[in-house]
């Protein structure tokens, strides 16, 4: 019975192993979908498209998620009847064959009628356990392979963690970026190829280019979200890797344009995290505009209606000015705004800019921005293009060069604003 047992055990694992990676995969790419698709069907600002753009749309999702569920379920029995299955269907054979063994035994008398049910109950009794160990061995195979990816995920060398030396936030904070080139993994092309700049203290410093030109990924380098594949980036004079990471993040104020906001209480979305002074909270939300806002709802409002049917629906003008205010709470020495007015009206627009340029006096500031009018009172701007850091200097410097990118960038956009002008 033992050897049966095993036999089952290692079948189980030879089917496993010729065909659980491929069920797995599926399922976990099902799962993904579902998950999707779930999120387009419970969040409640679908119902914007799904009501302009027909029911079809909500006919689409549930499909799909049936469908995917199905999937699902159908790869899950496939499996379990290869492996499972066919463990137990060698598990009964044997317990027949076993049975009657024991029959004939006691129709031939070498053992007595009444020894017949001891010997059954015997069986099933060790015949149960040696099935419950060969389910444990079945299924401790079948995790061997994500337990192996889980310590290989865990042994993974965490080297932007390894630095040690304190900040000095007291001193003037200097960076400069030294042959910087950065390619995303799986790329043969170069996102940045060697930049060199210097941000000083107390710099406003503008970027600007095309979209993809590298504005953002270059902003990425120096938050440590990326490490550069070629080159280095000082901090006063010491690569930032030699810094305490906790201690080098905590420098920075961003702003992402792809930013998220939390559906939590605006105080918490504002301070990211679940304690914070609601005075700060207030004064934060004021400076980017949002005072009448904050009056209105409230520290202990939610946003959205995720968690309460009364959630605050801020429009995409409102988020990006919480997301500002929640840069300033946080009070880095330096803010990063990358496109930090996409979503406002001009007059927001130059009310962001002054308050900003209010706050940051004493602090470092970097602004990615299409729009140009950003430039005009910033120290320095870098013009980017396809990955290289093409022009550096002072509005009027970069303005006069009409053979330089900034030109052309500059009048293409005062073309459209003398045409509304004149229209």
């Amino acid at each position: 019975m033992i050897a049966f047992n095993i036999i089952s055990f290692y079948l189980a694992k030879y089917i496993y192993k010729k065909f659980g990676d491929h069920i797995s995969g599926e399922v976990k790419k099902s799962a993904r979908y579902i998950k999707s698709y779930m999120n387009l069907i419970y969040d409640y600002r679908t119902g914007k498209d799904i009501r302009l753009y027909d029911k079809a749309l909500a006919e689409k999702y549930t499909g799909t998620y049936l469908a995917m569920q199905k999937s699902t379920h159908d790869f899950m029995a496939k499996f379990f009847s290869r492996t499972i299955g066919s463990a137990k269907l060698l598990e009964g054979s044997l317990l027949l064959l076993v049975f009657l063994f024991v029959g004939l035994k006691a129709v031939y008398g070498s053992i007595a009628l009444s020894e017949v049910f001891f010997f059954i109950g015997a069986i099933n009794v060790f015949s149960a356990q040696v099935s419950e160990a060969m389910d444990g061995l079945t299924t401790l195979v079948a995790s061997d392979k994500s337990r192996k990816k889980l310590l290989n995920f865990l042994d993974i060398d965490e080297k932007k963690y390894s630095g040690k030396l304190s900040i000095n936030k007291d001193e003037p904070i200097v960076f400069e970026l030294k042959n910087i080139s950065f390619k995303y993994p799986d790329r043969d092309k170069y996102a940045l190829k060697n930049i060199n700049l210097k941000i000083d203290s107390s710099q406003k410093l503008a970027m600007v280019g095309k979209n993809g030109s590298g504005k953002t990924t270059l902003i990425k380098l120096l938050v440590r979200l990326y490490e550069p594949t070629e080159g280095e980036i000082l901090l006063n004079g010491v690569n930032i890797k030699e810094y305490d990471y906790d201690e080098y993040i905590d420098v920075f104020s961003v702003v992402f344009q792809d930013f998220k906001l939390l559906s939590l209480k605006l105080g918490e979305n504002v301070s990211a995290s679940s304690s914070y002074d609601e005075k700060k909270v207030a004064d934060a939300l004021s400076k980017t505009g949002m005072e009448a806002f904050y009056k209105k709802h409230g520290a202990e409002a939610y946003l959205y209606q995720n968690f309460d049917i009364g959630g605050i629906e801020a429009s995409g003008g409102e988020a990006q000015k919480i997301a500002m205010a929640r840069a300033i709470y946080h009070g880095g020495k330096i803010f990063i705004l990358d496109e930090p007015t996409a979503a406002l009206d001009p007059i927001s627009e130059a009310e962001i800019y002054s308050h900003f340029d209010n706050i940051t006096s004493k602090n470092t500031a970097i602004y990615i921005s299409h729009r140009l009018s950003s430039c005009k009172f910033c120290d320095k701007i870098a013009v980017m293009d396809e990955g290289s850091l093409v022009q550096y200097g002072n509005h009027n410097e970069l303005v006069s060069d009409i053979n330089g990118k900034y030109y052309e960038l500059w009048n293409a956009q005062a073309k459209y604003y003398q045409e509304d002008k004149s229209s």
